[in-house]
């Protein structure tokens, strides 16, 4: 089954279940060659969980498909927050206050929203 073909696959089971779920493709380590079919079909929302490669990845794409949402996935280090602010849509990965406050403030200064997902951690003793 090719890629469109699974897509396709996946939405229609979607509607099946009159889900609003959104489909995220996870494109970790593929090249972008293997997703242009995706791009060229409509498909707008990838998830990435490597900062460096996102961005050699998707820097020029995102000018060209300004509704694009990039999703950020996985452990994200502080060191790392800006690099990801500059071309992620949402992070789904927002677990400790220090991360939500450089996001904060990186809101602020670019005066740019992105959405998150928190991760609620409890400790069990």
């Amino acid at each position: 089954m090719n890629i469109i073909n699974n897509l396709e696959s996946v939405k229609d089971n979607l509607v099946s279940l009159k889900s609003k779920a959104k489909i995220i493709v996870v494109c970790k380590n593929q090249q972008l060659s293997k997703i242009q079919n995706l791009l060229d079909f409509g498909h707008l929302d990838f998830g990435e969980n490597k900062i460096q490669e996102a961005h050699e990845k998707w820097n020029d794409i995102i000018k060209k498909f300004n509704n694009l949402n990039l999703h950020f996935i996985g452990k994200l280090q502080s060191n790392k927050a800006k690099q990801a602010f500059q071309i992620f849509n949402y992070v789904h990965s927002l677990d400790n206050e220090k991360l939500a406050k450089i996001f904060h403030e990186l809101e602020v200064i670019n005066k740019k929203k992105i959405k998150y997902f928190v991760q609620v951690t409890k400790k069990w003793y």
